[in-house]
């Protein structure tokens, strides 16, 4: 197995995983990874909807290109482009807010390390 196969693989079940977390225990994932209590009503529904439904499916589709070889630069490239993108929506956030906690500094870290990361396994790759 070479290193994409693996990150790509533990990348899929992060996802799959925090998919799953956020549709069947909101309450008890949200604390855990956002510090702060879940909601109720109609925003722990479009939470379960959005955190968990859309991580699953991201999650879904890169272990997709993983059983399909042919695909794996393109699980890598969902990879790279979804970590940019949470890069800068949470940057641009984090900007905006005048009290922002520790966790989402934190994951601007992690974000920004796993771009470069996702975006190096992309683009230093020979392409099928």
């Amino acid at each position: 197995m070479t290193t994409r196969v693996v990150l790509l693989g533990l990348n899929a079940l992060m996802y799959i995983a925090f998919g799953l977390g956020f549709i069947f225990a909101p309450t008890t994932v949200t604390p855990m990874l956002l510090g702060v209590a879940a909601p109720a009503g109609d925003l722990l529904v479009d939470m379960r909807a959005t955190y968990g439904g859309l991580s699953l499916a991201i999650g879904l589709f890169m272990a997709y290109c993983l059983y399909r070889r042919e695909h794996l630069y393109q699980g890598l490239l969902v990879s790279f482009l979804v970590y940019i993108a949470l890069l800068a929506a949470r940057g641009i956030a984090i900007a905006a807010e005048a009290n922002v906690g520790q966790p989402m500094y934190q994951s601007l870290i992690l974000e920004l390390v796993l771009a470069v990361l996702f975006g190096w396994l992309f683009f230093s790759g020979k392409r099928p």
